[in-house]
């Protein structure tokens, strides 16, 4: 327990100073802020790392939209916050005759920094934390009630939150009518998605990968 707060301690302190805007002295000379607002939208793919033995998992990909700002009054630096609507659907098959399948809404909300290089076409790095708040929960399954397995399935409640840590890569595009983005996305869920004691589930983490494109209006150029 005492290694995991220092790990999310270490974190937590990387993003704020990457974020302060006293951090990086050297880069702001002859430089403008930059600030863009817009949409975004795109496909993500999700599955569960769980420590029960599977024959098969398959992830489904599923839309997703939202919003995305970005602030940027660093040369090579600079922060980038989104509110997302999410959906993450997977199926499970403990053996080839029994299924499990979940789809699950998600308000998230991620915080990065922005690192990028290069002129009116940029390559970027996006790393930070998210929230996650949970809209709504189906699932279904057909594991009979004798299986060994049904007791890892029948009382599984998907927690009404989540936190992680998401990382990606991309380009962005200046141009005179605003910021074109693209970029691809992996997040992992720091929080096992399932109660251990009530699923039986020693571990149960979300992983997602995702490819979006966006499209902000910017109010601000030094570029």
């Amino acid at each position: 327990m005492q290694n995991k707060t220092l790990f999310f301690k270490s974190w937590l302190w990387l993003i704020l100073l990457l974020n302060d805007p006293f951090v990086v002295q050297s880069q702001t000379a002859d430089f403008s802020k930059d600030v863009g607002f817009g949409v975004k939208s795109g496909v993500s793919f999700s599955s569960l790392v769980v420590s029960i033995p599977l024959q098969s998992e398959k992830g489904f990909f599923e839309p997703t939209y939202g919003l995305i700002f970005s602030y940027i009054d660093k040369k090579i630096v600079g922060i980038q916050l989104e509110v997302n609507y999410i959906t993450k659907t997977w199926e499970e098959n403990p053996i080839v005759d029994y299924r499990f399948k979940s789809k699950l809404n998600y308000i998230e909300i991620p915080m990065f920094t922005t690192l990028h290089f290069g002129n009116k076409l940029k390559f970027l790095v996006n790393f930070g934390p998210y929230l996650a708040i949970l809209l709504k929960e189906q699932t279904s399954h057909n594991i009979a009630e004798a299986s060994d397995y049904f007791p890892y399935y029948e009382n599984r409640v998907a927690r009404k939150g989540d936190f992680g840590m998401l990382g990606g890569a991309g380009l962005r595009y200046h141009s005179k009518f605003g910021l074109l983005q693209a970029e691809a996305r992996y997040t992992y869920g720091f929080q096992n998605l399932y109660d251990s004691t009530t699923a039986k589930l020693d571990y149960s983490n979300m992983q997602t990968f995702g490819f979006f494109v966006s499209y902000q209006f910017s109010f601000a150029n030094g570029h």
